[in-house]
């Protein structure tokens, strides 16, 4: 493994998904206490990847740490953090705490919520763009980790097809093989948030893109119109 390739990997990833948040609170109209809060939990929701990586030579967490939570006490140990208010504290620590869960927890506070779903489309939207990219490229074994070294074999797995076709998340115990993965990183339309959002994910064609690299089978062209079905519907709402 290249460890200087890994530590890039992360360091690029963590200052695009800055640019994504600044594009999202411009769009969201927050102000600029809100902005810094924003850009904070964005320079700072992978910050555990670099001593995930350190000890453990791995970004699989499951092979090593939550590197969500690795991430939360990064920031809480940066010097700036003590001389925030209590209620700024607790949103960036919730917010990169569940940057990386398959889905929020209930929040009743509208703030909370709202810089939790902002830093998940952000990351969201850049995972695509590099996921993508792996498919053109195959090199690169960090991202195969991402991938969870599924095979890359040509049938869908029935549950992860139904989980689309129902409006759901794919989970991550259903996938069977790449084909599978590929479904599942479409699916994440579902958790996506705001408009700006999905100005950028049609912009940017992430989902034409995946779904070109599926083989043209009933269950995936199925899935793949239900999910357009719902990306044209969040723009008349």
């Amino acid at each position: 493994m290249n460890v200087q390739r890994s530590i890039d990997l992360k360091k690029n990833h963590t200052l695009r998904v800055v640019e994504n948040t600044g594009k999202l609170a411009g769009a969201l109209s927050l102000n600029d206490e809100q902005k810094v809060i924003a850009e904070v939990i964005a320079l700072y929701h992978d910050a555990g990847r670099f001593l995930q990586f350190t000890k453990y030579g791995t970004f699989n967490d499951e092979q090593s740490e939550d590197h969500a939570l690795l991430s939360v006490a990064a920031v809480t140990e940066a010097p700036f953090f003590a001389g925030l208010d209590e209620i700024s504290q607790q949103i960036i620590k919730m917010a990169i705490q569940n940057h990386s869960k398959i889905q929020l927890p209930n929040l009743e506070d509208e703030q909370m919520q709202l810089f939790c779903q902002l830093i998940r489309d952000a990351d969201k939207l850049d995972l695509w763009a590099m996921i993508i990219n792996q498919f053109r490229d195959r090199s690169n074994d960090d991202m195969k980790v991402i991938m969870y070294n599924l095979p890359d074999l040509n049938p869908v797995s029935e549950k992860v097809v139904k989980a689309i076709q129902i409006g759901k998340l794919v989970k991550k115990e259903d996938m069977k093989t790449m084909n599978d993965f590929r479904l599942m990183v479409m699916s994440w339309v579902f958790d996506l948030n705001f408009r700006a959002s999905f100005n950028i994910l049609n912009q940017h064609r992430y989902i034409e893109k995946v779904y070109d690299t599926l083989p043209k089978q009933d269950g995936i062209i199925n899935a793949y119109r239900t999910i357009k079905l719902f990306i044209e519907n969040k723009f008349v709402e």
